[in-house]
């Protein structure tokens, strides 16, 4: 897990607390949901990315080719698709964005179940789960089933 907090304004709750109080007259509604600058956040993800897989496959031990999937949080097509400029085959990338859509960090134990339901994950085989969130953080998990 990497937090990179130079990101932090590119997702952001600004409000709520006694800060910018919901009831307070300053206080819009945009300041109580969240906010994110999506292209700036996928392109400040793509320069955070290669540091993060870097660190992660000579933590682990590991590399690209050693794993049967990796599932990463699915927010997008073009989100998922990113995961071939490092290394990771098209065989590789699981993902639900077509017939799912976004559902944020849920996406990963969804697809994780029906991968083993559909019997594509057997005993044995590595898997990779990936996810972001807001703040800038990156995540990586590396397990066998």
């Amino acid at each position: 897990m990497n937090t990179f907090s130079e990101g932090n304004h590119l997702t952001a709750v600004n409000g709520l607390g006694t800060l910018k109080h919901p009831n307070s007259i300053n206080s819009k509604p945009e300041d109580h949901t969240f906010q994110m600058s999506g292209k700036q956040v996928y392109k400040f993800a793509i320069k955070q990315l290669p540091r993060f897989f870097n660190r992660f496959f000579e933590k682990s031990g590991t590399n690209q080719e050693d794993y049967k999937y990796i599932i990463p949080h699915q927010t997008t097509q073009h989100g998922i698709e990113i995961f071939e400029k490092f290394g990771f085959s098209s065989t590789q990338i699981a993902s639900h964005v077509k017939t799912h859509g976004n559902c944020i960090a849920a996406s990963i134990p969804m697809l994780l179940h029906d991968l083993i339901q559909e019997e594509k994950v057997q005993r044995g085989d590595s898997i990779l789960l990936f996810g972001t969130s807001a703040g800038f953080s990156l995540g990586g998990l590396a397990l066998t089933y």
